[in-house]
């Protein structure tokens, strides 16, 4: 007989063949050293099998784990993304709630509106609810629209259309000026500006350069100054303070025949003088004594009696153009040339001047501030010397 294998296979079939001879089954089993019984071989594959499941189990958990890491640490960083993009001011996560600018400009621009629109309906019922013994009654109201720092730049308006702006009485008076000026086929402006230029500048410029030391050294007298062929004369108006831009609106009430109201809106500059302001907060609380108002009457002491009497004031409207307290500066530059008398000598000088509204109706108030002589080197011909005159 040949010797079982020891093969589980063949020891199922002598089992399975235990019912022909029981004994040469059971010697079989017993003499084959392979030969386990079939529970042990099941609990061993559980038990494999087992095995394979927790070590299956434990590398799903781990691998899990880490994928929640991933996660996490990605949505950390994104986080830490959108914050810092926030802070530098570009767009993180939106916020739905936040109101855009252009929302925020015209709630803005509405309320500013709506309040200003009340502030005149205001005033128009206090002014008409008023009870005035002159036959005609005026009301300025002012709306400010624009504040003008001058910190960053200083704030210019063109000469004469920014008088309209900033002071209509002097505008008013230098119109009707240049109409009685001009003679010619020129425009009123045209005119007005050659003439304060070869008259009134030339005139200034050759009394101050005709003083000068060293004027006089290099030239002599007498010297002639005339103006370029190519003018460069440019003349601008220059706030002196911070000043507020807006709408001013008068209102005039007649008393006689028609009762007839009329009402005149422009474009209007107002200047801030801090100082001038506390001065008239002082006046007004009676903490201080200066100029007052020319529409009201200004009151004298008699030393003698102790009495208080009024001294009426000359009303000044017609001759607006005495008024020296202005907020504003007329600024002209421009060159002119200047030779001795035999024409040797040749220099140019370039200034920079103002108007003195102090002495308005002399020379029409042109004052030099400041005078450069350019002229070139007589060794050197490319190299230009400056001397500054004032």
């Amino acid at each position: 007989m040949l010797p079982l294998r020891c093969n589980s296979r063949i020891v199922l079939r002598s089992v399975s063949s235990s019912t022909r001879s029981p004994l040469k089954s059971s010697w079989n089993i017993t003499r084959n050293p392979s030969y386990r019984p079939f529970p042990v071989l099941s609990r061993n594959l559980v038990r494999r099998n087992e095995s394979n499941c927790s070590s299956h189990s434990y590398k799903q958990e781990y691998e899990k784990q880490k994928y929640d890491q991933l996660l996490r640490e990605s949505i950390i960083q994104s986080t830490i993304a959108n914050g810092s993009k926030v802070g530098n001011g570009s767009t993180g996560i939106k916020d739905n709630r936040r109101l855009s600018l252009r929302t925020i400009f015209i709630l803005i621009a509405t309320s500013s509106t709506l309040s200003m629109a009340l502030y005149v309906v205001i005033q128009l019922v206090k002014f008409n609810e008023e009870d005035s013994n002159e036959s005609i009654s005026r009301k300025h109201i002012f709306l400010p629209l624009w504040l003008n720092s001058n910190l960053l730049y200083q704030k210019t308006f063109s000469f004469p259309g920014g008088l309209n702006y900033l002071d209509r009485d002097y505008a008013a008076y230098l119109q009707t000026e240049m109409a009685q000026l001009n003679k010619s086929s020129k425009s009123d402006l045209n005119n007005y500006l050659e003439i304060l230029e070869k008259d009134n500048i030339k005139f200034t410029i050759l009394e101050q350069v005709s003083s000068n030391i060293r004027v006089k050294k290099i030239f002599g007298l007498p010297l002639t100054v005339n103006c370029l062929e190519d003018s460069k004369f440019q003349i601008w108006l220059e706030t002196k303070y911070p000043s507020i831009s807006g709408i001013e609106i008068d209102i005039e009430k007649s008393k006689v025949e028609d009762k007839r109201t009329s009402y005149n809106a422009f474009w209007t500059v107002k200047s801030i003088n801090i100082s001038s302001i506390i001065n008239g907060i002082l006046i007004q609380v009676g903490l201080k004594l200066d100029h007052l108002d020319t529409e009201a009457q200004m009151k004298s002491r008699d030393r003698s009696r102790g009495s208080i009497h009024e001294v009426p004031i000359v009303d000044m409207k017609d001759n607006s153009i005495v008024n020296k307290n202005r907020d504003y500066n007329v600024v002209f530059t421009g060159e002119f040339v200047i030779k001795d008398k035999n024409q040797f000598e040749e220099g140019i000088l370039r200034y920079k001047g103002t108007f003195d509204f102090d002495h308005l109706m002399i020379n029409r108030g042109v004052k030099i501030q400041s005078m450069d002589l350019i002229m070139r080197h007589k060794s050197k011909p490319s190299e230009v010397v400056k001397y500054k005159l004032m």
